[in-house]
């Protein structure tokens, strides 16, 4: 199974990159609570952002923002969820694995309609709000990548059984369902954490669907146009981190929004090769309101 090698950085270095990860927060927050006029202040921000914040940081920024968006988000699921979900789960009462969870819109649902789920999300604030709404489903503060890193250590018999926040969510299975919910599969950025994650969800999923939402890259474009704002916000981030503006401004999958954080735009190609790790085939409504797909 795919796993990136452990990071080793110096205290202070350390030290340094999360507090540019904390100061890039606090200013994509900022533009956020501001009207749909402060334009300039998220291009701003999000250069700024995108040079000041090392690329093994950028998957830390949407659950600080999401934790910070207290309250705010829709609260039920859009129609095409229901749709969607409906059509593709089993029937209940089955094992759902429910990542990206949020706020709990996906677990009230699934439980209102006799599913059993076990949830996890990145953002210990969102958590603690889905815990008030869907106390018979407690959610766990996980990431994708945690979970991949212990399953493998536990498949590799580094460890007979995690001792942290996986341990819940391993110990549960088998399921008969993933649900990677609320686009949280965007905010997997990097490819080698995006195939350790389906060659997981195959182990904990054995025979059910993989079912997921995200971005997807736009066609037809020759890449990204920049504003002076998001210009000048780079330039300011890459004088902090001694880095190369060019970073921050080259063409790529990977892009920062305000009310977002760090995302990766996905392709059909890309999809494939992920349903190709799970050993599933890929069915994909790219023209719906929300891309998603299901990975039967």
């Amino acid at each position: 199974m795919s796993q990136p090698p452990p990071l080793r950085r110096p205290v202070v270095s350390r030290l340094l990159r999360r507090a540019r990860l904390a100061g890039s927060t606090e200013l994509l927050r900022l533009a956020n609570v501001c009207s749909r006029n402060a334009s300039r202040l998220a291009e701003l921000t999000t250069g700024f952002a995108t040079s000041a914040i090392a690329p093994e940081d950028r998957s830390a920024l949407a659950p600080a923002l999401y934790s910070q968006a207290h309250g705010r988000g829709r609260a039920s699921l859009f129609a095409w969820e229901e749709i969607w979900l409906a059509r593709d789960l089993p029937r209940a009462p089955a094992r759902v694995l429910l990542g990206g969870a949020g706020r709990g819109r996906e677990t009230r649902w699934l439980i209102d309609r006799g599913y059993t789920v076990v949830p996890f999300d990145p953002a210990p604030g969102s958590v603690a709000q889905h815990n008030a709404t869907c106390p018979e489903a407690p959610g766990i503060v996980l990431d994708y990548q945690s979970l991949a890193r212990a399953s493998y250590a536990r498949q590799t018999g580094s460890i007979a059984r995690p001792a942290n926040a996986a341990a819940p969510v391993l110990d549960s299975a088998p399921y008969d369902a993933a649900l990677i919910g609320g686009g949280s599969l965007t905010h997997v950025l990097e490819e080698h954490d995006q195939d350790a994650l389906f060659e997981t969800l195959a182990e904990l999923v054995p025979h059910g669907p993989i079912l997921a939402s995200f971005f997807m890259q736009t066609s037809g474009t020759s890449g990204p146009e920049y504003s002076r704002a998001h210009v000048l916000g780079a330039q300011l981030g890459a004088a902090l981190s001694r880095a190369p503006i060019e970073s921050a401004l080259e063409a790529g999958r990977i892009r920062c929004l305000a009310h977002a954080g760090f995302v990766y735009s996905f392709d059909r190609e890309r999809l494939e090769e992920l349903a190709q790790r799970s050993a599933r085939t890929l069915a994909l409504y790219a023209d719906a309101t929300y891309p998603h797909a299901t990975f039967r």
